[in-house]
C-alpha cells in the first residue's frame, strides 16, 4: 500500500502516517543503494473513458526525466505512449539503480517496435550494458485474423490483450552495449508459452540473437539505410509527393454522434447537447470548477465525457446546435453519418480545409499502425482510427 513513484517526487512524501510500516520500509529503502528491481509494472496509458474519472496519477519529476530522455531522442510526432505507466516504471527503475544493477520486468512489449518509443530504445541501449528481450507476443488488441492467431495466447489470460515481453536490463559499469533478442514461437497457446518459460529457467538457456540497432533506433523491423534518401510522402517542402496532410476525425463519442440513420444521429446530438446544458444549469451555483466536475452526471447513457468537454464544463461554457450532419467513412467501405462539430468532436480535424479536396484524397493508416499497409481513395470524411489523409497531387489548390 505505497506509491513507489510518489516516494521520489518530494522529500515529505513519507512523513505522513497513512501507510504506517510500509512508509518505514520505503524510508529505509531510500537510504541504501538498490541493485535489483524485479516487477510486473502496471500497463496503463490512461483511463479508457473520461466518464470513469480514473485518470493516471501524474508525477512531475518522473515526467520531466522522460521528457529529458525518451522524448528528447524520439523522432515521433505523437509521444502519447510515453505516458504509459510501464514506461514510467522503466524510467524510475533505471534512475533508482544508478550506475550498477539489474532490472527484470515483464511488461507490455509495445516498446520493442513502436515508432513513438524510438527514443526509449535509444536511451536503453546507451544507458545499459546488456539488454535481454524475450518477446512473448500475445497481441490481441492491434491484430486480427491470421495475424492474431500467430500472436498466440495472452500470458495474463483475459487480464491483458497487449503483447508481453520479459526484459532484463544490466548495468555493470563497463563500456559494452549489447542487445540480445529472442522471439517465442508463433501460434503457441498461453499454457504452451508458460511451459516454455518454465523449461527455460534462465537467460543462459536461451539462444539469443544479437541485434545492432539501426540509425533510426529500430531493434526489429529495421529499414534499409537508403530508405531515408527516398522522397517523402509528405513534408513541408516542395520535394514531397503530396501537398497536404490531415488526420481523420477523432469523435470520442461515436455512440452518440455516429450512425447509419441521419435523423437518429441528429436527434442524439440534440439530446446530448440538452443533457450537457442541463448539467451546466444544475451546477451553475457551484463556484469551484473541480467540484463542479466531480458533481456532474457521469453516466455514458446521459453524456459521453472527454477531455475537451470537461474543460468546457469547468469553464461553465454551454453548447449550441452549431454542427451539421455529414457523411463519414468510419471504416473502409462503411459509410455512416457524423454530427460534425468543433466542440462535440474531440479532434474534429481540419474538415473545412479537407472539404474542397473531397474526391481527390488518399487515406491510409498512420505511422506505427499494427495493420498491414493499405490505401483507399474516397470522397468521404474519414475516421481517425484508420487513417491520416494526404492530398493525392501537388497540383490541387
Amino acid at each position: 500500500m505505497t506509491d513507489t513513484f510518489e516516494s521520489t517526487e518530494r522529500q515529505d512524501t513519507l512523513d505522513d502516517d497513512m501507510f504506517g510500516t510500509n512508509n518505514e520500509r520505503l524510508k529505509k529503502q531510500q537510504e541504501v543503494p538498490i541493485t535489483a528491481i524485479i516487477t510486473n509494472p502496471p500497463y496503463s496509458i490512461g483511463q479508457k473513458s473520461v466518464n470513469n474519472d480514473n485518470a493516471n496519477v501524474k508525477y512531475p519529476n518522473l515526467i520531466s526525466r522522460i521528457n529529458d530522455t525518451y522524448a528528447k531522442y524520439s523522432n515521433a510526432s505523437l509521444k502519447k505512449s510515453l505516458k504509459d505507466t510501464y514506461i514510467e516504471a522503466i524510467r524510475w527503475a533505471s534512475d533508482r539503480i544508478e550506475d550498477r544493477g539489474v532490472i527484470g520486468f515483464i511488461s507490455n512489449a509495445g516498446f520493442i517496435d513502436s515508432k513513438s518509443t524510438d527514443g526509449l530504445r535509444h536511451c536503453l541501449y546507451k544507458e545499459f550494458n546488456y539488454i535481454y528481450i524475450f518477446n512473448l507476443h500475445g497481441d490481441q488488441l492491434h491484430t486480427n485474423g491470421e495475424e492474431s492467431k500467430k500472436e498466440g495466447g495472452k500470458i495474463f489470460g483475459s487480464g491483458s490483450r497487449t503483447p508481453t515481453a520479459i526484459t532484463i536490463l544490466v548495468k555493470d559499469g563497463s563500456d559494452n552495449h549489447k542487445l540480445y533478442y529472442k522471439d517465442i514461437k508463433s501460434y503457441l497457446s498461453r499454457s504452451e508459452k508458460l511451459e516454455t518459460i518454465r523449461e527455460t529457467t534462465s537467460i543462459q538457456n536461451i539462444q539469443w540473437k544479437e541485434i545492432i540497432p539501426d540509425k533510426q533506433n529500430n531493434w526489429i523491423n529495421q529499414i534499409d539505410n537508403d530508405y531515408m534518401n527516398f522522397s517523402a510522402l509528405f513534408a513541408k517542402n516542395t520535394t514531397a509527393i503530396m501537398k497536404k496532410q490531415f488526420t481523420g476525425v477523432n469523435v470520442s463519442r461515436d455512440n452518440w454522434l455516429v450512425g447509419f440513420n441521419k435523423k437518429k444521429v441528429e436527434t442524439n446530438a440534440k439530446t446530448l447537447i440538452l443533457n450537457y446544458n442541463s448539467e451546466i444549469k444544475r451546477l451553475k451555483n457551484v463556484a469551484d470548477p473541480k467540484k463542479r466536475l466531480e458533481l456532474r452526471n457521469t453516466s455514458e447513457k446521459f453524456i459521453k465525457w472527454s477531455a475537451k468537454l470537461n474543460n468546457m464544463f469547468k469553464k461553465g461554457q454551454s453548447l449550441g446546435l452549431t454542427g451539421k450532419v455529414v457523411p463519414i467513412m468510419q471504416r473502409p467501405f462503411t459509410k455512416k453519418w457524423l454530427y460534425w462539430d468543433n466542440d462535440l468532436n474531440e479532434r474534429p480535424s481540419k474538415y473545412r480545409d479537407i472539404y474542397k479536396y473531397m474526391g481527390k484524397i488518399l487515406y491510409m493508416q498512420g505511422a506505427g499502425s499494427k495493420k498491414d499497409f493499405s490505401a483507399l481513395i474516397t470522397d468521404q470524411l474519414p475516421s481517425l482510427r484508420h487513417c491520416q489523409i494526404v492530398c493525392v497531387n501537388r497540383s490541387f489548390s
